[in-house]
């Protein structure tokens, strides 16, 4: 069986731009909750435009002083409810300051018991909707945005972000990532160079706070990947001496991209520019795992095994994370017994990282001599056990597991497992191969030959 090592790191599409770091200012981290309320509410401020009252609601004031007059006493529990009667989400009325004021509410205070997590999200949601549509607040749009963003809504998230950038330029970068994920390169990359220009002039004013500078020229230079100009994205970052988390991903993804674009120059000309980035960045597991995804089907492995020597070296011997990514590169490589003690390694450190799971069971099984077939199958029930309890169980790990499976002539179980990874994997030549070969000792012999075509491939008819 021959077949790719598994890397973390995804597609190459995946590997050149990827969706949103969380790490950037303007941009927001997705898939967590606390602490983003302030930040959304902080980035389009709150207070720059005080929705009216709902058009024939006027006899609603005196019930919207006494809610402030109760929240700038202290007491919040009272002010919050007399702001739900004044802006109920039962119906589509109510004082839009109301609403506004609810949903600033539910974003700054994530300990609310409550309201939680996503709960307190939708009903931010709810209220903003309501002060959006009823034209209370021209920044209403930037936040429901942002909202729908947190929410994995981001079809609903994008016109209301492009939108809000018609005004506020510097939600455009976030606008710009946004059209990525949806397919829409010509808005991507006109919302880019508007975000590039608008953070370009921050830069250069010098009325502005160093601290506001530093920000808008990590933008800028966001805004520049998100045009390709990955050797501009660089110079930008230049002038900043003193280095945050956000300036070194950064320049990780400028070299990532000058990589990408250019592999076709071949395996001597990408070593050579992951070194170069090595130098430039210092050791980081995405650009391990760029040289294993790279590396693994390049003809001259030698320049490649170089690279890995130096990685090696610059690291620690206690490699932590890093320890995985290292064992896909050096098994790429043909480096059997380093591999494994890389893996071994990581698989103590993140017993549940199903990425290391996989690619220790396969070396174990294909590679190792003698090969360890029955540890490679305890290590893959193990993720897939892990992968089935998280709801995301990787089509990689099915796929080894059934290879392994076919190895011990457990042929029943080995085709249930591939049959099960095949819709992710079923480009791949192996897998076929394999199950052509458990079908006829199964005496399945129309779907060996379906599989034996595909592997050849040929068009089959297996569904």
């Amino acid at each position: 069986m021959r077949r790719r090592f598994q890397h973390s790191l995804g597609s190459v599409r995946e590997v050149v731009k990827p969706l949103l770091t969380g790490s950037l200012p303007y941009v927001l981290a997705l898939g967590a909750v606390g602490g983003l309320g302030w930040f959304i509410w902080k980035s389009v401020g709150p207070t720059s435009s005080e929705p009216r009252l709902v058009a024939g609601e006027e006899s609603m004031t005196g019930g919207w002083e006494r809610a402030v007059a109760l929240a700038e006493s202290g007491d919040l529990e009272k002010a919050r409810e007399a702001m739900r009667a004044l802006a109920p989400l039962s119906d589509d009325g109510g004082d839009l300051r109301a609403h506004w004021w609810l949903a600033e509410d539910l974003l700054k205070h994530e300990e609310l018991e409550e309201w939680t997590g996503k709960a307190r999200l939708e009903r931010a949601r709810g209220h903003l909707q309501r002060v959006h549509a009823g034209g209370g607040n021209a920044r209403a749009g930037a936040v429901l945005g942002q909202v729908h963003l947190l929410l994995g809504e981001v079809r609903e998230a994008f016109p209301l972000l492009e939108e809000a950038a018609e005004e506020d330029p510097a939600l455009a970068l976030m606008a710009s990532e946004l059209a990525g994920r949806l397919g829409d390169e010509e808005k991507q990359r006109a919302l880019a160079l508007r975000a590039a220009t608008h953070f370009q002039g921050v830069c250069e004013n010098d009325s502005h706070d160093p601290k506001e500078r530093r920000a808008a020229r990590e933008a800028w230079a966001k805004a520049e990947i998100g045009l390709d100009r990955f050797e501009a994205a660089r110079a930008v970052l230049a002038p900043l001496e003193d280095r945050s988390d956000a300036t070194t991903a950064l320049l990780e993804e400028s070299w990532i991209g000058t990589i990408m674009e250019g592999r076709d120059q071949g395996g001597a000309w990408v070593a050579a520019q992951l070194e170069r980035a090595w130098e430039a960045v210092g050791p980081r597991v995405r650009l391990i795992e760029l040289a294993g995804a790279l590396g693994s089907g390049a003809t001259d492995r030698e320049v490649f095994g170089r690279l890995y020597d130096r990685m090696v070296r610059d690291l620690p011997e206690e490699r932590g994370a890093m320890a995985g990514a290292l064992g896909a590169l050096a098994l790429a490589l043909g480096k059997t017994k380093a591999g494994l003690a890389h893996l071994e390694e990581a698989a103590t450190v993140e017993p549940e990282n199903l990425v290391v799971l996989n690619n220790l069971g396969y070396g174990l099984a294909q590679m190792a001599q003698p090969p360890q077939r029955e540890r490679a199958l305890e290590l893959l029930d193990r993720a897939v056990a892990v992968g089935e309890k998280r709801g995301m169980l990787p089509a990689d790990c099915l796929e080894t597991r059934g290879q392994i499976l076919a190895a011990l002539e457990r042929w029943e179980e080995a085709a249930v497992d591939l049959e099960r990874a095949l819709p992710g994997v079923s480009n791949r030549i192996p897998i076929h191969q394999t199950l052509a070969h458990v079908y006829r000792r199964l005496g399945q012999e129309t779907l060996a030959r379906e599989h034996g075509r595909l592997a050849q491939g040929v068009p089959g008819n297996v569904e």
